[in-house]
């Protein structure tokens, strides 16, 4: 989840109910660190965790802090589980470098979600942790971050709150995969994607553009 998980007040009473939706741990809005991370497992028996931050840095609220939020919540899961990723939805790269680096030799994977627009900067911490700042935005790149062009540049230009829509043209599928040693749970490769859809066809041969290079 993110900074939009409370904008329908029906997620209040859905949230409770369902283990698998994680929350923002530190967000002055989420109560307790019981909703922002989960013990699961994979369908071939390697058991996980996964936790959800949330920046401070230009985020509105007054948010907790994020480094002493992942700390309590790694006290909670057992040494036994090798393998945690880590989401940390926030607006500013530092904060999420900075995150990456305090968790690294900590989580296997620490990835940044929020912007919209996928950095190039994939790379494994430490020699552990595999990271990047924002794996980017899955939806239409004919916008300006999701929402249809026109509306964005007018309230940008003019401060007309036109109602924002969202976009439909050009959509893309950004997404990072981690190699990951299950027993130490170390990351030992990291390729960043895009999937372009109007091109992809899952029947044929496809381009994915990794980085710079083109498979």
């Amino acid at each position: 989840m993110g900074n939009h998980w409370p904008d329908k007040r029906e997620i209040y009473d859905f949230a409770p109910k369902h283990n698998n939706l994680l929350l923002p741990a530190n967000m002055h809005n989420v109560d307790s660190l019981e909703q922002s991370y989960a013990v699961l497992k994979t369908k071939n028996g390697v058991f996980y965790a996964v936790i959800n931050l949330y920046g401070r840095a230009f985020m509105k609220g007054e948010n907790r802090c994020p480094f002493l939020a992942a700390d309590e919540i790694l006290k909670k899961i057992p040494d036994s589980i090798k393998i945690i990723i880590v989401d940390v939805h926030a607006e500013v790269t530092s904060e999420k470098q900075a995150l990456g680096h305090y968790l690294s030799n900590k989580a296997s994977i620490l990835y940044g979600t929020h912007t919209h627009c996928p950095t190039a900067d994939e790379r494994i911490l430490a020699n552990f942790t595999g990271f990047i700042t924002d794996v980017g935005m899955t939806g239409a790149y004919d916008s300006v971050i999701g929402i249809r062009k026109e509306a964005s540049i007018l309230r940008l230009k003019s401060g007309e709150k036109k109602k924002f829509e969202p976009a439909k043209e050009d959509p893309w599928m950004c997404f990072a995969l981690f190699d990951l040693d299950e027993t130490t749970g170390k990351c030992t490769k990291v390729r960043r994607f895009r999937w372009e859809l109007n091109t992809f066809n899952p029947n044929q041969n496809f381009a994915l553009s990794v980085g710079s290079e083109i498979f």
